[in-house]
């Protein structure tokens, strides 16, 4: 079997939570699910209407149960783009925060 190596630096946990995106190039909101969140960043997948490119400077803001509708805009963190990857289903897009955070404040 196959081993690849781990590229963050924190614990992943695997959790869908829904997530609003804020683009600044475009000035829009976009809405994604997570894949899995840690302290430093987010794995999440958004439809194939995703613009995101690596470097790309974003807001995020994740929900904190599975209940949670509406996301207030001081619970937005800031992020980068680290890679965006379109697939059939959508687009995966891979994000660092710019603070690290305690896995309750980031999910």
């Amino acid at each position: 079997m196959y081993h690849v190596p781990e590229r963050r630096k924190d614990l992943r946990i695997r959790i869908a939570r829904s997530v609003k995106i804020y683009n600044h190039l475009t000035g829009k909101y976009l809405a994604g699910k997570t894949l899995d969140v840690s302290a430093g960043g987010a794995m999440i997948v958004f439809g194939q209407h995703a613009k995101l490119h690596p470097g790309q400077r974003i807001q995020v803001g994740i929900a904190r149960d599975a209940r949670q509708a509406l996301l207030a805009a001081e619970d937005m963190l800031d992020a980068t783009v680290i890679r965006s990857l379109s697939q059939s289903l959508g687009v995966r897009v891979a994000i660092e925060f710019d603070e690290r955070r305690s896995m309750s404040k980031a999910a």
